[in-house]
């Protein structure tokens, strides 16, 4: 199966293509990134000129690695974007606690109701509490008379969102899915027990400075400011 990630940094765009073999072994079939003076702390400041920047880029990959992109995953800047954390909390009674407990507080809950003029990226279950008890995973099976779920909820500017997708519309290349860009640094740098045991991960750009929060293996925060390196 073919992958392609693209990367519009505030310098330059980057492009890989990679072969992700059944087994989840991965095979960098090309890696281009080309310099842009068209976008400033994360904005695109010329549309025209970008757009052939990221066809240039995307057709050097393709040649590279001998495909045909139709499709890619693309980074997503967090300049644009903010957090938001809730929780739901039902009663037991004493009860032992099942999946319908659980999603009868994810129902009651607002993790589901839209933000005007945003869009939600990343809607997540970030822990447990049961009768003031934290727990990371799953409680089912525990008892208990106070269920409560927390929820962390990542959105970003619809414009900022709806700007990036007309241009890659009119390139004829499909998104198949956004990803924040302070969680690929994230997830490039950390492995598994820095995610488990906690862990930040500071990513220094030029013009624009992110940030990633884990615990407990899970994402629990991501921004980013127009400060670079």
């Amino acid at each position: 199966m073919i992958k392609v990630g693209v990367d519009i940094g505030n310098s330059k765009i980057s492009i890989i293509v990679c072969d992700v073999k059944s087994n989840g072994l991965k095979k960098v079939l090309s890696f281009i990134s080309n310099p842009t003076n068209n976008v400033k702390k994360s904005l695109v400041t010329n549309l025209v000129s970008i757009k052939d920047e990221i066809r240039k880029t995307i057709n050097n990959a393709a040649k590279e690695s001998q495909t045909d992109i139709k499709s890619i995953n693309l980074n997503l800047p967090a300049v644009n974007s903010f957090s938001q954390y809730s929780n739901s909390e039902i009663n037991i009674s004493e009860e032992k606690i099942s999946e319908l407990h659980i999603k009868k507080a994810i129902n009651q809950s607002n993790i589901l109701e839209p933000i005007e003029n945003y869009e939600i990226i990343k809607n997540l279950i970030i822990g447990y509490d049961i009768d003031n008890n934290f727990f990371t995973s799953n409680p089912i099976g525990a008892f208990g008379n106070i269920l409560k779920v927390n929820f962390y909820k990542y959105l970003v500017k619809k414009n900022f969102i709806n700007t990036l997708l007309s241009l890659f519309h009119d390139l004829n290349i499909h998104i198949e899915n956004l990803i924040p860009t302070p969680l690929s640094s994230a997830l490039a740098t950390l492995n598994f027990d820095d995610r488990l045991l906690g862990a930040i991960c500071i990513d220094l750009g030029a013009d624009s400075s992110s940030i990633t929060l884990f615990e407990n293996e899970k994402l629990i925060f991501l921004d980013a400011i127009n400060v670079g390196g």
